[in-house]
């Protein structure tokens, strides 16, 4: 075997033995949470958004777990970004669970708001989570729903803030690329074979 063939073999087999190592682990399930809102209005109608600190009024905590999420217990304090929230809009660290590993955080990406019966306000979001390793994030999908009447502008929510994963987030393992590095292989192969 010449020395390019031999080159190109060690390459094939250490980028197989990269793709191998470097895949992400899918995050997937449900999570649902319980706790209190203050919105910016007295009536869900009239709301636009969460005001600062909105979602500090009383803990946030998880209710219900499914998939990769069971390692998070009920009851488990969820932190809420403090920040002001505008429904229809996106916003960094909307929520994470800090106090158990891994640490799981959820970037809002999109909300909107849904048509609903009066006295109800239905907001779909959209984002991503991560378990802390960069390559482990994956798309969540989620709603908060909330309804009427509020208690000094608090309204509380039960297991009605809930999220759930993409169904077909899976990596493949690694498989397309061993399938590359062995018609990689091939073609070396045959190159030899027609110049020899």
């Amino acid at each position: 075997m010449n020395t390019k063939c031999k080159a190109l073999a060690v390459a094939t087999t250490i980028i197989v033995a990269l793709a191998q190592t470097s895949q992400a682990t899918p995050i997937n399930g449900n999570i649902g949470f319980a706790g209190s809102v203050t919105l910016n209005a007295g009536t869900v109608a009239a709301a636009t958004g969460v005001v600062a600190n909105g979602w500090n009024g009383t803990q946030v905590t998880v209710a219900s777990t499914s998939g990769t999420f069971t390692v998070v217990p009920a009851g488990t304090p969820v932190v809420m970004n403090s920040s002001a929230w505008t429904f229809g809009t996106g916003l960094a660290n909307f929520w994470s669970i800090p106090s158990i590993l891994p640490t799981y955080t959820f970037t809002l990406i999109s909300s909107s708001i849904q048509p609903s019966s009066p006295g109800f306000l239905n907001i779909l979001l959209s984002g991503t989570v991560s378990d802390g390793v960069p390559a482990d994030t994956s798309a969540l999908y989620g709603s908060l729903t909330i309804h009427d009447p509020p208690a000094n502008g608090v309204t509380t929510f039960t297991e009605s803030l809930s999220f759930h994963s993409q169904p077909n987030t899976t990596p493949d393992g690694g498989t397309t690329v061993m399938l590359l590095g062995a018609a990689f292989s091939g073609i070396a192969l045959l190159k030899r074979k027609l110049i020899a």
